[in-house]
């Protein structure tokens, strides 16, 4: 990946994640691979102008790449050429929590039972209660998080955006696109509800379908992440896509 590289537009966006194949919204430990450091800060949560945080539902809608919790439990896009592989690997072995443990299976089954749920939607649906949380933008959200968590724990001691990064990152659901509320003139505001789905409601029920083997998908990705990030390592590659124990 060429340093320096500037987004400045939604299909400047959408056109580097096709590329990449894999592109986190936010920054990570390998310098470089994300949208945050590829575009100017000034076009980050402006309330003149549209920038990234508003570019990824028209993104999503077009089709090319899937976006959720996929980074190690961050937000970025993965293009439709590359999610096959990266879902064989993910669901690999994978076995969600007996009910009696977690809110898990509830919450997948709900939101396959209306093929798309809202988080709002989730929380009323499967009685998972929110605290009040201060107001934050998702870069200072996501610095939180890192502390401490924002909802209220329930039955086995996790909150409701806990599960939900677990299911994203096993590609089980996926952003379905974003909601915003709208105020007196209709104009939308705020930072957007997430809408999930899964990727089989989303994009069709063979879109996942992949002829490799599970270590054969993780092969593929690590080379082809070794190729355009030079600056990485082989163990910061594996461990943010999640190829550890593959």
């Amino acid at each position: 990946m060429k340093e320096g590289t500037i987004i400045r537009s939604q299909d400047a966006m959408e056109h580097k994640a096709l590329e990449m194949g894999f592109l986190p919204l936010f920054s990570n430990e390998i310098k470089g691979f994300s949208v945050e450091e590829m575009a100017p800060k000034e076009l980050w949560f402006n309330d003149e102008c549209d920038g990234p945080w508003e570019w990824k539902g028209p993104i999503i809608c077009n089709g090319g790449c899937a976006y959720g919790k996929l980074f190690r439990g961050k937000a970025g896009f993965v293009s439709m050429e590359w999610l096959p592989d990266l879902a064989n690997c993910r669901r690999h072995g994978y076995k969600m929590r007996p009910k009696s443990a977690s809110k898990e299976q509830e919450i997948y089954a709900a939101i396959v039972q209306n093929e798309s749920l809202l988080t709002t939607e989730i929380r009323q649906t499967c009685g998972m209660n929110q605290t009040r949380a201060p107001r934050l933008n998702p870069l200072e959200k996501i610095e939180a998080e890192q502390t401490h968590r924002l909802h209220t724990k329930r039955n086995s001691g996790e909150s409701m955006e806990t599960i939900l990064t677990r299911l994203q990152m096993h590609t089980l659901i996926v952003v379905a696109d974003f909601e915003y509320k709208l105020d007196k003139h209709q104009q939308p505001y705020g930072w957007g509800i997430a809408r999930y789905t899964t990727p089989e409601l989303l994009y069709g029920a063979d879109v996942l379908a992949c002829k490799r083997s599970p270590e054969e998908s993780a092969q593929r990705i690590a080379r082809h992440l070794t190729t355009i990030l030079p600056q990485a390592t082989e163990r910061q590659i594996k461990h943010l896509m999640g190829l550890d124990n593959i």
